[in-house]
This record gives structure tokens, sequence and C-alpha cells, in this order.
């Protein structure tokens, strides 16, 4: 699967250990949870210390669920390089996002 891209802010949490840790476990939850729901669409709101973190994840619905996880998969391992920044995006356009 060809290499996504990868947006990273530039603000970095005030609480980085913890927010990464839960960052890395909403965009594993994420990744998983997403090619198991109709329309493969998935958002969510964690609360963390001085905040919440949102996060969604869409693939495309022509996709089979093994070629969404995958996609996520790539977009997950990628956006892990992110954190404790506050802000950041991975996409494969048309495949999939997070």
């Amino acid at each position: 699967m060809p290499r996504s891209s990868i947006l990273c802010g530039s603000q970095s949490a005030d609480e980085s250990t913890a927010f990464s840790e839960a960052g890395q476990q909403v965009l594993t939850d994420l990744q998983i949870a997403t090619p198991k729901i109709t329309g493969y669409y998935a958002a969510t709101k964690t609360q963390v210390a001085g905040g919440a973190i949102y996060a969604i994840a869409q693939c495309a619905e022509t996709l089979t669920q093994d070629t969404c996880l995958d996609c996520l998969s790539a977009e997950q391992r990628d956006l892990q390089d992110c954190l404790p920044s506050t802000n950041g995006r991975g996409f494969d356009p048309p495949v999939c996002f997070m």
C-alpha cells in the first residue's frame, strides 16, 4: 500500500506522556473498530487531563473490511509519530483517513 500523507501540528500537549498514551489508545481503537462498522466511519471523544481528544476515521465504502483495516493500520502507525502534538491528520485519498 502506498505511503499516506501525514500532517502533524506544532503544539504539544501540556501533559505530554499521558496525552501520548491516551492518543495511542484512541488511534488503535479507531483502527480496529472502523472496518467493523457499517459505512466504515467512526468518531470518538476521549477525556484527558486538560481537555479531550477528538478523533475520526473513515474508509471508502467500496473497500473490503480487510483493505480498510490495512489502510487505517498505516495511518495509525504513522500518526503515532505526531504525538504528543495536539493535532494530526493521516490520509490516503481516496482510500481512508484518520
